[in-house]
């Protein structure tokens, strides 16, 4: 290959690459929407086996986690997900799920805080807000989050 077209070629070489884990990528999130975690699960570990800072497949890994109740495996696959792009809204609100989940309900708020300073219309942050006031029981906490979550989402039946 001529020098002038090595830089060439490495680009598209990456952007192949690229290419086909977004498809990897789509493929775990319809497994994920039809209802099939387990298999999502599966394509994403065959990502991350390849590309362990893919954003996308730490995401749905740790979606998929946290709907198993497996709260250490969430907070891992999140944590790298974070590490790619700590400002994702979608990411600190899960985080607060994984916290919330392992009753480390300081770092749950700081993470539904992050949320929600990222975002304040984002209503899945609000109601993980009012979720972890409620595991903590202070309910009047939990409703001021609770109207805030209802205000977004009036049609949302809790």
């Amino acid at each position: 290959m001529p020098p002038q077209h090595f830089n060439t070629g490495w680009v598209l070489c990456n952007m192949g690459k690229a290419f086909m884990e977004n498809v990897k990528y789509q493929e775990a999130a319809t497994f994920l929407q039809q209802g099939n975690p387990e298999k999502a699960l599966e394509v994403c570990k065959k990502i991350l086996a390849k590309e362990p800072k893919s954003f996308e497949a730490n995401q749905i890994a740790g979606v998929v986690s946290l709907q198993k109740g497996l709260f250490e495996n969430a907070l891992d696959y999140l944590d790298r997900a974070l590490k790619v792009d700590n400002q994702n809204v979608r990411i600190w609100s899960n985080l607060s799920l994984a916290f919330s989940g392992l009753k480390r309900f300081k770092d749950a708020h700081l993470s539904a805080d992050k949320a929600i300073s990222l975002n304040s219309q984002f209503p899945e942050a609000l109601y993980n807000k009012a979720t972890i006031y409620i595991k903590e029981e202070r309910l009047n906490d939990a409703i001021e989050y609770l109207d805030k979550f209802i205000q977004l989402k009036p049609d949302h039946y809790l």
